[in-house]
C-alpha cells in the first residue's frame, strides 16, 4: 500500500476525437471504445487497466489554455 493518491479516472478533453482515439490506443495500447448514446460522442477507456479508467470527450478550443488539459478524480 501507499500513501500517493490513486488515479481511478481520467477525463480528457481533445478537440479531434478520432485522432486522439487513434493516438490513445497507439500509444497505451488502450482498447476504445466510442459511445454516442448522449449529447455528445465520448470514447470510453476499455479492457483490463488495473481499476484505473476514463474517457475522451470533445471540448475547445480552450480559451485561456496553451496546452494540454487533463481531469483526474481519486477515491476518498
Amino acid at each position: 500500500m501507499t500513501d500517493m493518491p490513486t488515479v481511478v479516472w481520467t477525463e480528457i478533453p481533445v478537440t479531434d476525437l478520432d485522432a486522439a482515439t487513434a493516438f490513445y490506443s497507439d500509444v497505451f495500447g488502450w482498447k476504445m471504445l466510442r459511445n454516442e448514446d448522449g449529447p455528445n460522442p465520448i470514447v470510453n477507456f476499455t479492457g483490463d487497466m488495473s481499476g484505473v479508467s476514463g474517457h475522451l470527450y470533445p471540448a475547445g478550443p480552450f480559451p485561456v489554455c496553451d496546452g494540454p488539459q487533463w481531469q483526474f478524480h481519486r477515491p476518498v
